[in-house]
């Protein structure tokens, strides 16, 4: 079983105005590629959002051996040390499925949440998963691999929470910037006060794309999304994209 490490003090991935999140970054101590928390997603005008609590109180995979995983899968066990219910930081377990040569993301997925529904939960909670990308030789992102999560609860925020949605540009760095309707900015601001030291997921068509550990209250109704590294006019255009797709409330 490979191990790794969960740092506090890490790229801020997912922004938030009026409080503090920073995003947890696993580093593997058997020194495979350090994935990135920068993420893109193929915006579409059926792009769905949410923002999800990480049950970081829940170690599914403590009673899983590297044995037990299927072979030939590409699937493989991780320690993260993460906040727990002391104040102090534990150990649990995750795992990351590493994509066939030519597979897509949403394949991988797929195949992952296939074996994922053989792990039994606590009830109200569910398993999401997150894209690791590595930067190639070209300067470009691509993913190599999904790791687990569990998420808990009802989502924090939907899409229909979203009352505008921008893309923006800092030099080379592309982001969305999203005001939250006065309900939505209400509920963010509550469930990050009693959500303070625990990690919250950001979740953009089925994939979470950061899940930044929550240090206090954030209130101001105001976040925004970084897209992932490499060409700053493709990121640029993945930005207006989805920003596009966010700006569009479900029916």
């Amino acid at each position: 079983m490979k191990s790794s490490r969960v740092g506090v003090l890490c790229v801020v991935v997912l922004a938030f105005a009026g409080g503090c999140a920073h995003e947890p970054e696993s580093v593997n101590a058997a020194a495979a590629p350090v994935p990135t928390s920068s993420a893109k997603t193929a915006a579409t005008a059926d792009t769905s959002f949410e923002i999800d609590l990480v049950d970081d109180f829940t170690d599914a995979f403590r009673n899983v051996s590297e044995d037990s995983l299927p072979q030939g899968a590409g699937l493989s066990l991780f320690d993260e040390y993460v906040p727990g219910s002391t104040g102090t930081f534990e150990k649990i377990r995750y795992v990351r499925i590493v994509l066939k040569k030519g597979e897509t993301a949403r394949a991988a997925a797929t195949r992952f949440h296939g074996w994922l529904s053989t792990i039994k939960l606590p009830p109200d909670t569910r398993f999401g998963v997150q894209e690791i990308r590595e930067r190639g030789d070209n300067g470009e992102d691509s993913v190599v691999a999904l790791r687990s999560l569990v998420l808990t609860g009802k989502p924090v925020l939907a899409q229909a929470d979203i009352a505008k949605a921008t893309a923006m540009n800092e030099g080379e760095n592309a982001y969305v910037a999203i005001e939250l309707t006065p309900e939505g900015g209400r509920a963010f601001a509550d469930a990050t006060d009693r959500w303070s030291n625990r990690r919250m997921a950001i979740v953009v068509d089925g994939f979470v794309m950061s899940a930044p550990l929550i240090r206090s209250r954030i209130s101001g109704g105001h976040l925004s999304i970084t897209m992932g590294g490499g060409n700053s006019k493709e990121n640029a255009d993945e930005a207006k994209r989805l920003a596009r797709a966010l700006q569009r409330s479900p029916q």
